[in-house]
């Protein structure tokens, strides 16, 4: 249970206009409802100052708490200060840190060994007040519940270490964590993760977790133990930040080390302003909070749980209020009911701006009420912790409400707290943990989006199950549980849970609900491809992506005729289509069809052309050349190997007469006779009609664009000049005029400066041409012109 013991700007003193006076006792008349918290009261008197407490309940349902006591500027020598209400309130304080003069970070834990409560307590203080360089960590133990103390001593005195934190294990085994400093890089401090224990009656301590080659910061560990089958395994958690990574630079990681194996190497379980983790533990389940991100400047406290003994961890969820600016240092503890308490700092909460405590309550780990109060502060309300007792939580905090910082207290349920019974230290082995298989028994691959799954090797008496293709944690509220198949199999429609490489994933998860011990999510995976995915794409001939240049003339008797035009209209009976492969994963495409032919022996992807045949009138034209202007379509079929069939038309419009320009038209130049630029607007008129393209202009503005090309000559050229040297330009329906017409091409003679004429003939939606076409009246391109002028985006560095 450690956090930072930095006063933050939040925590400027508060002339409180509420004065709580010391209460030895509080009294209720009937016990509150799980989860709900009573009156909070002031632990400390008000002539001292007491930050930073921590706090732990034994299994007599006495309440510890430890602090760091000073004056009430919070300039005076620091101590750590015990109290406890064995006597049924709570005690005077007591030093634990003495003769050191500035101590801080205690961290408390409690064991019962042969009947008798054992505290410990970690903390770190000053050999000399003057230098951080001097801070070491320190420890304390009580052997007859909090009555009598041996004096605290460093575990590591030549290990400079900040923020310990405290487990004692079933077996009495005590287990210290902390922060050590190694020195500077680039002026920063390194900060690494050090282990202690007294198995052997001394300390040994280690280093543990060093990221980034020592180019690192990390701090704020946590521990705790579970105990499975004799084997204690030891779990730790810790905030890891690269330097100069800022607030949002710092995760959260997470190790283990099983019996008297080494330790794994740090994971990532947090990211994003991930902070001062905490744990607790039942069975083979871990659960944990800490400090993150929600999006933007929100923190909040986030929950994780790990139903396998921390070898895989759920995706952490928010339990906060989700209210801006924050919630932060949360705590975590468990209730002898395997209930779940959070408590949190949660930032300007009230009407005055004050900083609050609030908590969120969990009968079972996997349902939760939702985000409660603590306490409404009329000061500063930070650093809160919490313990769990029989039937109680317990959470302690400091406060500015009397102008001078005190620690207070709340609690929920009865007034006493009852003896709990806890096991003996003797290694016992514990409840089984909950396990099964999952077994696919459909076929994979299959288009068959329905799955069936076998649930077989149960472990720990399971009698509830739920599944999803939409992942979840271990302790995530939801999906829903229901009860197990009486046939152990179920079977469940996986439609919108494939992903595009045709695979699914269904996860399984088995419970028991009267010991709210529950399983590992597991995976089933199965191809399903119940479609084509393949792309399909039909083109004109003259747009198609992948024609051969040479193909660019011959088309519907009109030499040299341009691509572009209107994407539905064609000018030639042949068209293009592409089918893509399918994805890595699926079932391939096995055959296509186009225009009820198939192609022999085809690969994919596949490039190829087709007729228009289903229906085509190939009666001669009357009114023109060639076929008769019509309406078609184009259809390409594609199969899989699983069967599964996709169609694709495109309707086109075949159109292979050209348009018909009517005499009497114009272009002009704005800009007048000459000019500077390459590139000028033309003014033109126009007199169009065409029998196959219909735009929604009148009937003699039947055209879709202008081939355009410019020359030295006042003759209209060829249209292989057009070919060569021109380019195409759509024009909107009742334009009179073009933009940017280019006054020089690749020509020798247009490469420089002087007369010019630019020509003209209409196109229809096939990219059909006029035979006639308008001329333009001279214009001079001047020396030295200038190109079209390109405005580029600012840059900075």
């Amino acid at each position: 249970m450690t956090k930072s013991r930095r006063i933050s700007n939040r925590m400027v003193i508060f002339a409180g206009c509420l004065l709580l006076t010391i209460m030895a006792a509080y009294s209720m008349n009937s016990a509150r409802a799980a989860g709900t918290w009573g009156a909070a009261f002031a632990l400390t008197p008000a002539d001292r100052g007491a930050i930073f407490p921590d706090i732990a309940v034994d299994s007599t349902g006495v309440i510890h708490v430890v602090y760091v006591e000073t004056s009430t500027d919070l300039n005076g020598a620091r101590i750590i200060a015990y109290t406890n209400n064995k006597s049924g309130s709570f005690s005077a304080s007591r030093s634990l840190s003495a003769p050191l003069n500035f101590a801080s970070d205690p961290n408390i834990s409690v064991t019962t060994l042969n009947g008798v409560p054992k505290v410990h307590v970690t903390y770190s203080a000053r050999t000399d007040a003057g230098s951080n360089l001097t801070t070491h960590i320190y420890y304390a133990v009580s052997t007859n519940g909090g009555t009598n103390w041996a004096a605290g001593a460093s575990i590591a005195p030549s290990v400079v270490g900040y923020t310990p934190s405290i487990h004692v294990d079933p077996t009495g085994v005590a287990h210290i964590v902390f922060g050590g400093y190694e020195g500077l890089n680039g002026g920063q401090p390194i900060i690494n993760i050090y282990y202690g224990t007294n198995t052997t009656g001394g300390w040994v301590v280690q280093k543990i977790a060093s990221r980034d080659d020592g180019n690192s910061y990390n701090s704020f560990p946590a521990i705790n133990s579970t105990y499975i089958n004799n084997v204690i395994t030891l779990h730790v958690m810790f905030m890891g930040q690269i330097h100069n990574g800022g607030e949002f630079g710092k995760w959260v990681y997470s190790m283990r080390k099983v019996g008297a194996g080494s330790w794994t190497a740090p994971s990532v379980r947090g990211t994003t302003a991930a902070n001062f983790p905490k744990l607790t533990t039942l069975g083979n389940t871990v659960h944990a909070t800490w400090q993150g991100s929600t999006g933007g400047t929100d923190i909040e406290p986030f929950y994780a749980v790990s139903a396998d003994n921390g070898a895989s961890w759920s995706t952490p969820v928010s339990r906060g209020t989700n209210t801006a600016p924050q919630g932060s240092r949360p705590d975590i503890a468990r209730a002898a009911d395997n209930s779940l308490m959070i408590v949190w700092d949660e930032g300007f909460q009230s009407t005055d701006s004050k900083t609050d405590i609030w908590s969120n309550y969990s009968p079972n780990g996997v349902s939760w009420i939702g985000a409660t109060p603590v306490y409404k502060a009329t000061g500063f309300s930070l650093e809160s912790e919490v313990a769990g007792s029989c039937e109680n939580y317990h959470a302690v905090w400091h406060d500015s409400a009397t102008g001078v910082y005190r620690i207070f207290f709340n609690q929920t349920g009865p007034t006493t707290s009852a003896t709990c019974g806890e096991p003996p230290v003797t290694p016992t082995p514990t409840t089984p943990p909950v396990d099964f298989t999952a077994t696919r028994t459909s076929a994979s691959p299959t288009k068959d989006p329905n799955v069936s799954v076998a649930l077989s090797n149960y472990l720990g008496s399971p009698n509830q199950v739920r599944y999803s293709t939409i992942p979840f944690g271990a302790g995530d509220a939801v999906p829903a549980w229901g009860p197990l198949p009486g046939t152990n199999t179920f079977s469940l429609n996986v439609s919108g849970g494939v992903n595009d490489n045709c695979l699914v994933t269904i996860y399984v998860q088995v419970r028991n609900s009267n010991t709210s011990q529950f399983s590992a999510v597991k995976e089933v995976t199965a191809r399903v491809d119940t479609a084509i995915q393949s792309e399909i794409s039909i083109y004109s001939l003259q747009q198609s992506p992948f024609r051969p240049a040479t193909e660019a003339t011959g088309l519907s008797g009109q030499d040299n005729a341009p691509d572009g035009g209107d994407p539905y209209y064609t000018r030639d009976r042949t068209f293009a289509y592409k089918i893509s492969q399918e994805p890595t994963g699926c079932s391939g495409v096995s055959k296509h069809t186009v225009e009820k032919l198939s192609p022999a022996s085809p690969t994919y992807p596949y490039s190829g052309y087709g007729v228009f045949m289903d229906p085509f009138n190939e009666n001669p034209d009357t009114n023109g050349v060639v076929y008769n202007e019509q309406a078609v379509q184009a259809t390409v079929i594609v199969t899989d190997t699983l069967g599964n069939v996709r169609i694709v038309h495109k309707d086109l419009f075949y159109d292979d007469d050209p348009p018909i320009l009517a005499s009497g038209g114009t272009t002009s130049f704005p800009i007048g006779s000459n000019t500077d630029s390459l590139a000028v607007t033309m003014n033109f008129t126009a007199s169009v009609t065409d029998d196959g393209y219909q735009n929604t202009a009148a009937a003699d503005k039947k055209y879709w664009g202008a081939w355009i090309v410019a020359t030295n000559s006042a003759t209209l050229p060829s249209p292989a000049t057009f070919q060569q040297y021109g380019y195409v330009r759509s024009i909107p329906v009742g334009a009179t005029s073009i933009n940017n017409v280019i006054l020089v091409n690749g020509s020798p003679d247009m490469r420089t400066h002087g007369t010019r004429f630019v020509h003209i003939r209409f196109l229809d939606g096939a990219g059909n041409y006029t035979e006639q076409g308008i001329t333009s009246p001279a214009i001079t391109l001047n020396p030295n012109f200038k190109g079209i002028q390109t405005y580029l985006p600012l840059l900075r560095r």
